[in-house]
């Protein structure tokens, strides 16, 4: 009977880091055409397609940026934007549960403190998430004062 080798973590670390990484840039690099011509790209994000549909296998990849973040600070702005949207996505949900708890408890004591307990934690982690949202655009606002090139 053939022993079967169990699969080692540096093996599966491996693995991970081609799937993952490795993959995506071989997959979103798409090839320029040989027949066109070979315009630079412009600083407006993605450059322009110059194949003319030859197909031909030598030539330059161009890795289109999957991104609409520009810069580093840009797209950490992004993120945290997005980051904020959840939140308050969750805030409400969160606001509709602690109401239905509330409807839930029928006037039984503890319910109604847990209830209470819930509605207090999310006002207060909205309130935490609002503050979060107006210290990071104060600290945009005051880095884009000193560089002209940051955008908030």
């Amino acid at each position: 009977m053939k022993k079967i080798k169990k699969t080692s973590s540096v093996n599966k670390i491996f693995w991970f880091i081609t799937i993952f990484f490795l993959a995506p840039s071989v997959v979103l690099g798409q090839q320029q055409g040989t027949g066109g011509p070979t315009n630079p790209p412009t600083g407006s994000g993605n450059p322009p397609n110059t194949s003319t549909g030859s197909g031909g296998s030598s030539g330059p990849y161009i890795f289109q940026n999957p991104i609409k973040a520009n810069s580093l600070t840009q797209l950490i702005n992004d993120l945290f934007d997005a980051i904020i949207q959840i939140g308050y996505v969750f805030v409400v949900f969160a606001l509709i549960f602690a109401g239905f708890k509330f409807v839930v408890a029928r006037g039984n004591p503890e319910k109604l403190s847990e209830a209470k307990k819930i509605f207090l934690y999310t006002l207060i982690g909205g309130i935490i998430l609002l503050g979060a949202q107006v210290i990071g655009d104060v600290i945009c606002n005051t880095a884009a004062q000193f560089n002209t090139t940051l955008q908030c």
